[in-house]
Order: structure tokens, then C-alpha cells, then sequence
């Protein structure tokens, strides 16, 4: 806690941030309750990335907020939470239309270093109480001792030994060796997965059914980018080249993911299908069946990682009747280029940002283009939305809401 200051001190965002975190910091040191509620909004919450327990949970609520951190910090011994002023100096903002003070915090726990930050809601009273509060260990700091230590091991140059790459090719074979992490899926997910489970000294495999690395962006529709601006989408540890545009083309994007896996050195198993696993108590170690281009093979992970994406499997609905068109029906995952269809009908079944891409692709191929919606159109605020692309983009700007304009388009309600 600070001292009394001038009221002109008292009334910046540092102060009032240093005046809650020390606050806290107190409250789960006592492991009062009473003190811990008085220093959360009503409607808070708690994100909780393995920060404060071995638990990835978000907690909604000043009860269950109070009540999860109390129990869950005093399991680990989560103790001197501080601001973290090198991240980020606490600073007034508006989000969602409500003015906050942000900041980031450090502490400690018998797990290891932790992060995290807070969004505060001021009242008039100069008092403060947390709206938001994200806790996560500090794998940064973690895995640096490690790194450090690894590296001291490096130097030394045995010209007899495996060279480079043939170290690659053995390390991929996992001919004498098990990984402790089994990924299955090899796109944004599960290849940021093996980063980190590598970076904390994991042995992981990422295998995927696919020919090629990248191929889940490679072998989508032509006119496909990225919707979401370039930041949003880097990998850690490797950010894009400037050169790079806002909106990244599929292939663009393919090529960058088989370079990152190539740069990052992981190991990965295409054309690769996940067949089924059995998990043994006694060893408490996975089977795994996988059916590769040349058999089966059978590994023994400790973990599974399944990142095989939301939508990767094909919705299609039941439409009466549509066993008796004479046409061709695909799903959009099927579609490859509007040209296919120049001069033809085409009906497009829903109003998401595949069919407004294919939709616009058709018509610029000159197909007649028909878009079908079930539901009654509506209209929300975007200023909400944008708070996952302002957590990434170091200015955040205004965004403009505007609907994708389909020239001769006929959208049905």
C-alpha cells in the first residue's frame, strides 16, 4: 500500500491500482472473505490460466469469484502480488463503454512465477473494484531460467556426432523415444501447442491427416483470407514480416505455418489419421492407434492434445426435396472457384463470412446468385466484438461496421 499523497496523486491510475492490488494482496494473505468481496464488482469475473491452481476456468460472479480465489490461493500460496509497471503502466481507457483503469500484475505461487491484469471500475469516492481479473503462471520467466540453462549445454561440438539435420530426421521418427505430448491437429492450435509444450521442456508430436503442413488453409476456396487483421494471427516468438498484409491470403498464411513448424524445429506427422486410444492407470500412459501412409503405428504419450477445430466437420441440413435436384449440391468446405460456375444458378444456404466470400466470388465469375437466410437479420454493436483484436493490436482503432455488398444478390429472409 502507498502512503498518504497529494490529492492530485491520488486521484492517477497508478494509485488507484497500487491501492487495490496492495489490498489484495492483504486480503488473501488474512484469507478474508469479507475484504476480498468488498474488492470485486458484482458482476466481476476471474479467467484462471493454471495461474492460481493447476485449473483453466472462468468464474462469473462476486460470489464464486471470492469464494474460488480464497480456496484456490491459499492451495498454492499465492503471495506478493505487485504491479507490474515494466508491462504496462496502469492507465484510464473505456471498454465496452464503461471507463476502466488497466493493469498488469505480478506474484508468486509454489507452481512458479505468475502474471495477470485487472480492469477496474473507479467510483466517485475514489474507490475501486475489479471488473475483470485474469491470472496465468509466468511461463515467460519459467521457461528463460531454462532456456539459459539449455544453452549453457549447447557450446560444446562433437563433429562426429549427428549433424543438424540428421538430428531433425531422428527426432521426427520417435524410433526409440515416446512423446509426452500427442497433438492431434496440426493448424493454429495444435501448432502453437507444441510450441509451448516445447518451450516448458514437453516432448510433443503433432500429427494430421492432411498431406502437407498447411494444407487446412491451402486447400480452401481461392478467394479465402484471413478475417481478422495480422497481428491477431502471429504466432509467438515469430511475428510476420512487415511486408505482410492486413488480410493474409490462404496460401500465404499455408506457406507461413510449414515455415513456422520447419523454423520452430517440431515435430509432425502428416498424412497421419488419429485411429483411437486407450489410457492405462498402471503406467498412466496413452495407447495410441495411428493409421499413417505406410500402417499403423502405436505410440504411448502421456498426454493428448486434441486440436481438431469447431467447424471442420461438414453441417449439412436436411431440405426436403433435395434428393430430386438435378444439380450439384456441395457444402461450401467442397467449394474451390467461382469460375467453376460462370454462367449458371447458384443458391448459397446462409449468410456467414464463407457464404458472403463465396457468394461474392460467384458473382465476380458471373454465376446468378441466390443467398438464402433463415432468420430475420440483426444488428449488434461491433464495438464489443473488437475487444479480442484490441487485446493484440498495439492502436486500437475505431472499426467501421458495414455489410459485404453482393451486386445483383437477392438475399430472402
Amino acid at each position: 500500500m502507498l502512503d498518504k499523497l497529494n490529492p492530485a496523486t491520488e486521484d492517477t491510475p497508478e494509485f488507484a491500482a497500487e491501492q487495490w492490488i496492495g489490498a489484495l494482496d492483504a486480503a488473501l494473505a488474512s484469507r478474508s472473505a469479507n475484504a476480498l468481496t468488498a474488492l470485486f464488482a458484482p458482476e466481476s469475473h476471474w479467467r484462471n490460466i493454471f495461474g492460481i491452481s493447476w485449473y483453466f476456468a472462468t468464474f462469473s460472479g462476486q460470489q464464486s469469484v471470492v469464494a474460488e480465489l480464497l480456496e484456490r490461493a491459499v492451495a498454492v500460496s499465492a503471495w506478493g502480488f505487485r504491479l507490474d509497471n515494466h508491462a504496462l503502466i496502469p492507465r484510464r481507457t473505456v471498454v465496452a463503454g464503461r471507463e476502466v483503469i488497466e493493469a498488469v500484475f505480478a506474484f508468486d505461487t509454489s507452481n512458479g512465477p505468475g502474471t495477470g491484469a485487472i480492469r477496474l471500475l473507479p467510483d466517485a469516492d475514489g474507490n475501486s473494484a475489479a471488473w475483470t481479473f485474469s491470472t496465468m503462471l509466468d511461463f515467460n520467466r519459467i521457461c528463460d531460467a531454462r532456456a539459459g540453462r539449455a544453452a549453457e549445454q549447447s557450446h560444446a561440438r562433437d563433429f562426429a556426432a549427428p549433424d543438424w539435420l540428421e538430428q531433425r530426421h531422428a527426432s521426427r521418427a520417435y524410433a526409440d523415444r515416446e512423446p509426452d505430448v500427442l497433438i492431434v491437429g496440426g493448424g493454429h492450435a495444435g501448432i502453437a501447442a507444441a510450441v509451448e509444450c516445447k518451450r516448458i521442456g514437453l516432448d510433443a508430436l503433432i500429427v494430421d491427416r492432411e498431406r502437407r503442413i498447411g494444407d487446412n488453409w491451402r486447400l480452401r476456396y481461392r478467394g479465402l483470407k484471413l478475417h481478422n487483421k495480422t497481428p491477431v494471427n502471429l504466432f509467438r516468438y515469430l511475428p510476420f514480416p512487415p511486408t505482410f498484409p492486413d488480410y493474409i491470403p490462404k496460401d500465404k498464411i499455408a506457406n507461413w505455418l510449414e515455415s513456422y513448424v520447419d523454423i520452430m524445429e517440431l515435430d509432425f506427422w502428416t498424412e497421419t489419421s488419429f485411429d483411437r486410444a486407450r489410457y492405462d492407470d498402471a503406467t498412466q500412459r496413452w495407447t495410441v492407434t495411428l493409421q499413417r501412409s505406410d500402417g499403423l503405428r502405436r505410440l504411448h504419450p502421456k498426454h493428448i492434445v486434441l486440436a481438431t477445430s469447431v467447424s471442420g466437420t461438414p453441417n449439412i441440413p436436411t431440405i426436403p426435396g433435395i434428393e430430386h435436384f438435378k444439380g450439384k449440391v456441395l457444402h461450401s468446405s467442397q467449394f474451390a472457384a467461382g469460375r467453376e460456375w460462370a454462367g449458371r444458378s447458384v443458391v448459397v444456404f446462409g449468410t456467414g463470412t464463407s457464404a458472403h466470400d463465396i457468394c461474392q466470388e460467384l458473382h465476380a465469375a458471373g454465376a446468378d446468385v441466390t443467398m438464402v437466410q433463415r432468420s430475420p437479420t440483426m444488428v449488434v454493436n461491433v464495438e464489443p466484438a473488437q475487444l479480442y483484436d484490441k487485446t493484440y493490436l498495439a492502436t486500437a482503432r475505431r472499426s467501421r461496421c458495414a455489410t459485404s455488398s453482393i451486386p445483383a444478390c437477392r438475399c430472402r429472409s
